[in-house]
């Protein structure tokens, strides 16, 4: 077990360092890659699939974790499919180091997705987001306005509203041109793409959480006042802070 052990370690350095280094000379023993692929083949018999995945991500193996989920596709729910495809993202935004092999997976994972039965759009947001990709966030936005389908215009106006939380403003920007500039020959846009481009813009958002704020605020304005006047004027950080408070 130890010489196992030590020989796939062997193997997921050497593959590391021939994918980060494409000019190196560096050349995988025909043995270690035995002994690598029959450890996989021995995981998955025991449906051990998570492992797999885990050291596939880890050797730089995309090809394993594309052939594993495809499998998976023809054999089990796109439920389960879909749990797989969410430890695999979870691995690549938190784990792999590399930025390249991680666009890598990124990208495998996006067109498996969009290829499901019932892809799972709040997936390819987060995904959208780690990629910074603003052609994949209006290609998502396009496909899922083009059809009359309502729930398909409610997953859009969530996953506008998912964008706005958590990605960056240039993401955000430049769907919104886009979608305005595709509409441009028409005389109006359409409802459901002008309020995906209100809700990019972050103000229903701002809207939203002030009106939260405000009828949840249960400051008692007499204690602040009397806490600001019982201490000197001149102690700006504490003023400061009953302010904000």
């Amino acid at each position: 077990e130890t010489i196992i052990s030590k020989a796939i370690d062997r193997y997921i350095k050497l593959s590391q360092q021939k994918y980060e280094d494409q000019y190196s000379q560096v050349e995988i023993p025909q043995q270690l890659t035995n002994i690598f692929e029959r450890m996989l083949q021995k995981a998955i018999k025991e449906n051990d699939l998570r492992l797999v995945i885990g050291i596939a991500l880890d050797s730089y193996r995309l090809d394993i974790v594309e052939k594993i989920i495809k499998d998976q596709l023809e054999n089990e729910s796109e439920e389960n499919v879909l749990n797989l495809i969410n430890y695999s993202l979870n691995i690549a935004t938190s784990i792999v180091a590399n930025t390249e092999f991680r666009s890598k997976i990124l990208n495998s994972l996006v067109s498996i997705i969009i290829n499901l039965k019932n892809p799972d759009f709040f997936t390819v947001s987060k995904i959208i987001v780690n990629l910074n990709d603003h052609n994949l966030a209006l290609h998502l936005f396009t496909n899922l306005l083009k059809s009359d389908d309502t729930n398909n215009r409610l997953i859009a106006y969530q996953v506008a509203f998912d964008l706005v939380n958590s990605a960056s403003q240039e993401l955000l920007d430049k769907p919104i041109a886009n979608l305005e500039s595709s509409n441009s020959s028409s005389s109006s846009l359409s409802p459901a793409t002008s309020k995906i481009i209100k809700i990019l813009s972050g103000v229903p958002t701002c809207d939203f959480d002030i009106t939260f704020l405000h009828k949840n605020n249960n400051t008692d304005i007499q204690i602040l006042n009397k806490s600001k006047e019982a201490l000197d004027g001149r102690n700006s950080i504490f003023h400061s802070a009953i302010t904000l408070e």
